[in-house]
């Protein structure tokens, strides 16, 4: 599954598309409930311009409401499609699972703050943001880093936290 998840990924880089996605749904088919195929086929979805598509893969699949990186890649499409948020009440609740480490609720964490953010709740999307940042992905560091221009009183010291892969927040 992964060899073609990387067949898919070169795929798209030389732009040939529909060789990727027929790539992706060959990997999906030999491991369909795995949470990083259902997370490189709903990137590819919207690289695509089908976020309608990644939200429904996402949704589709029993263990987006109860896995937090599958909640924030579905509350991600969701706001890149225009798509009407649903779940956000799951979200919270594996937001505060305790069975989850800091690092694997990090980008639900700024998701849920940049949703926070989008209809001026301000206070609690830098919460969120503080929390997302606490043991960050390159992800989530990336989100805290524009939120950062946008949030009065939220700075942090990008240099302290380490991250392997802190590159997209930095540009």
């Amino acid at each position: 599954a992964l060899a073609w998840a990387d067949a898919a990924r070169r795929y798209t880089a030389l732009g040939q598309n529909d060789k990727a996605q027929h790539a992706l749904m060959v990997a999906r088919a030999l491991a369909p409930t795995s949470r990083y195929l259902l997370r490189v086929t709903s990137r590819f979805l919207v690289h695509i311009g089908d976020p309608g598509a990644a939200f429904r893969l996402l949704n589709s699949s029993p263990r987006t409401t109860s896995d937090p990186w599958l909640m924030a890649a579905s509350i991600g499409v969701a706001s890149v499609g225009g798509i009407a948020l649903s779940g956000i009440s799951s979200a919270r609740r594996i937001l505060e699972d305790d069975n989850f480490r800091a690092i694997e609720r990090s980008e639900l964490a700024a998701e849920l703050a940049t949703v926070e953010l989008a209809v001026g709740a301000d206070k609690r999307s830098r919460r969120l943001f503080e929390r997302s940042i606490r043991d960050p992905t390159d992800n989530s560091l990336a989100q805290a880093e524009w939120a950062s221009h946008r949030l009065r009183s939220f700075d942090f010291d990008l240099s302290s936290l380490k991250v392997p892969f802190p590159s997209e927040a930095i540009c």
